[in-house]
């Protein structure tokens, strides 16, 4: 069974984050940062990874509060953001299979983001559409009773406004 919480304090109750995973210290910002075949981004034992970004080839990239990107965005970026040029398509995968994952989220106008969870042999476990109102700051956590292997982020329009994920927090159910 796989809960999804659309607050942290509620996700903190149920769950106990042994690693967070910001990109604040990661350089470079506000370029792109990931392109295949180039390797993925690897953090804290976190793997961020561009499916595709249609229209735009896939990438990754931080934006920065006050940076190039941040005016892609519909509300104020609270910290640096992982995102992509185009879609924002994000394969997150674990090199240990937590069962509690959760991030902050920003939404564009469009259609809400779709989050794919997935367990370590890679069969796909749940899906949840954001409910958190478009274009705002907000936070996703995901509880589960079998280890995650992979989290798949995906939004639509990226290309027009940005959407992205930003500390990341990653440990066990309680």
């Amino acid at each position: 069974m796989i809960t999804f919480y659309d607050d942290q304090m509620t996700f903190d109750a149920n769950s106990s984050t042994s690693v967070t995973v910001t990109f604040d210290p990661f350089t470079p910002t506000d370029v792109p940062i990931s392109i295949p075949p180039e390797s993925p981004i690897t953090l804290g034992g976190i793997t961020f990874t561009p499916v595709d970004s249609l229209p735009a080839e896939p990438n990754l990239f931080v934006a920065i509060p006050g940076g190039l990107a941040a005016g892609f965005f519909a509300v104020p970026l609270a910290s640096n953001v992982l995102t992509a040029s185009g879609n924002e398509n994000i394969d997150i995968t674990f090199s240990t299979g937590p069962t509690a994952v959760g991030f902050d989220t920003y939404t564009n106008k469009f259609d809400p983001p779709v989050v794919s969870v997935y367990d370590t042999v890679g069969k796909l476990r749940a899906q949840y559409v954001l409910i958190q109102a478009p274009e705002s700051l907000s936070f996703l956590g995901i509880v589960s009773n079998v280890p995650i292997g992979k989290v798949n982020w995906l939004a639509t329009e990226g290309g027009i406004q940005d959407t992205g994920i930003a500390n990341v927090r990653v440990g066990d159910a309680k």
